[in-house]
């Protein structure tokens, strides 16, 4: 079983790095005390301005999705959920 985890961020420069430390610190606990296989995060970086995307993208292991601009924080929800594979 994997677990997709959607991250939606805008201009998110200062936070997004341990954020992301964050959350693959907690998918190592989940994989060993939990049925969950994998843990899949995704980034979508909602029109961030800032260096956001090019944060997120430096971390192995994480996807990151760009919108060229705004589109809200359900948009960004939605888009990391239908392009996760988790169930």
């Amino acid at each position: 079983m994997k677990l997709t985890v959607v991250i939606p961020a805008l201009n998110e420069e200062l936070a997004i790095g341990s954020i992301i430390e964050r959350m693959q610190r907690a998918s190592a606990r989940i994989v060993a005390e939990s049925p969950i296989e994998d843990v899949e995060i995704i980034v979508v970086s909602d029109g961030s301005t800032d260096r956001t995307a090019e944060i997120a993208s430096s971390y192995e292991g994480i996807r990151v999705i760009v919108f060229k601009s705004n589109r809200g924080y359900g948009a960004a929800i939605k888009k990391g959920f239908e392009e996760g594979s988790g169930q």
